[in-house]
């Protein structure tokens, strides 16, 4: 739970108390009774930032345990109260670790329109850090892989996924507590070209090595900052990690290195897509292409670490800063991009009959 919290869920905006223009498209009741819902999807909407843009809208950020755990969600509407993207909002930062307690975080309109938030979380240990975005009038893009995170000095040099599976690094080895990760990368690991399209007797296959795995593996991490923890302390050598794990680690001085294996990674993408029947088709489309400019990769890069899409703007960063974002734009054949599994309930069972073996 965060704390303190005053909390209105579903949590509605009134067009009397912003004091924003209304139109013959307007959104805005016309009456106080019936505000407006912005913010009214299941769990806690909390902890509501307002910001008003230039043209008489404004940009809206909420805390949202609609998933679970808290993340942050943007809206943003036009002078009419007209949201501009997809009711309950964008996500900006999904599956980061809170604290407990979140006493404030702020979000502000620049003079660019865009939109500023800053906020604190633990994604990168126990303790508390501040993280700030800057999201366009439309949202953001972003593309990248899990992979392996590997001691240098303990580890030596790192390729394949063998390393996970190598007797010489018993018990100091960390795997995803997640079937969808374990399940795929012990399939690479025997060949299987189509992880996700998975029948039975190939789960049968993973799920023996899994099991084989077991007594050579220190811990199944769920939070980011368990694995990273315990590779800056030398419990863990090899490790099933995320790329976020990187930057805090080699700014402690750990030796850390970062490996799409040869036998492949698994990639994950963020995309912008209309939603059929729309009426922003036009706005939709000058997003997209913003997204891939040179400038907004560069800037995404440099800003936040996740890595652009454009070989372009790949271009304009630095070789030591392109290693260390992990990108391998010369082998993108390595990475199985995340499906749904063929079949994820039998997936989820694998898994707990491999924890359980």
């Amino acid at each position: 739970m965060l704390a303190p919290v005053h909390r209105l869920a579903p949590w509605l905006l009134s067009a009397a108390v912003l004091g924003l223009a209304t139109a013959a498209r307007a959104q805005w009741p016309t009456t106080s009774s019936p505000n407006l819902p912005v913010g009214d999807g299941p769990g806690e909407q909390t902890l509501v930032k307002l910001a008003p843009t230039s043209d008489g809208g404004c940009y809206l950020g909420w805390f949202d345990s609609r998933s679970g755990g808290y993340a942050v969600y943007l809206q943003r509407l036009d002078a009419a109260g007209v949201e501009q993207w997809p009711h309950g909002g964008l996500l900006v930062s999904g599956g980061n670790p809170q604290s407990s307690s979140l006493v404030d975080w702020d979000l502000l309109c620049d003079r660019q329109d865009h939109c500023v938030l800053a906020f604190t979380d633990t994604r990168a240990g126990g303790d508390l850090d501040v993280y700030a975005y800057r999201v366009a009038p439309n949202g953001t893009f972003v593309w990248g892989a899990n992979a392996i995170a590997f001691n240098r000095k303990a580890a030596g040099e790192v390729d394949s996924l063998n390393a996970l599976f190598d007797p010489k690094f018993k018990g100091r080895i960390a795997m995803r507590d997640e079937p969808e990760d374990t399940l795929s990368i012990a399939a690479l690991k025997l060949g299987i070209k189509q992880p996700f399209a998975m029948g039975e007797k190939e789960l049968q296959e993973v799920k023996k090595l899994l099991i084989s795995q077991k007594p050579l593996v220190r811990a199944y991490w769920k939070n980011v900052a368990d694995v990273q923890n315990m590779l800056a302390s030398g419990e863990v050598v090899v490790a099933w990690s995320f790329l976020a794990v990187i930057a805090p680690l080699l700014k402690a001085g750990v030796d850390v290195g970062w490996v799409w294996p040869k036998e492949g990674a698994i990639g994950w993408s963020e995309s912008i897509t209309p939603v059929k029947g729309t009426s922003k088709l036009k706005l939709v489309e000058e997003y997209a292409n913003f997204t891939l400019s040179p400038e907004y990769g560069e800037f995404m890069a440099r800003t936040t670490r996740y890595a652009p899409a454009s070989k372009v703007s790949i271009a304009r960063l630095e070789p030591a800063l392109v290693k260390s974002l992990g990108i391998d734009i010369n082998n993108v054949s390595r990475l199985v991009f995340k499906d749904v599994p063929k079949d994820k309930s039998r997936w989820n069972e694998i898994w707990n009959e491999v924890k359980a073996a």
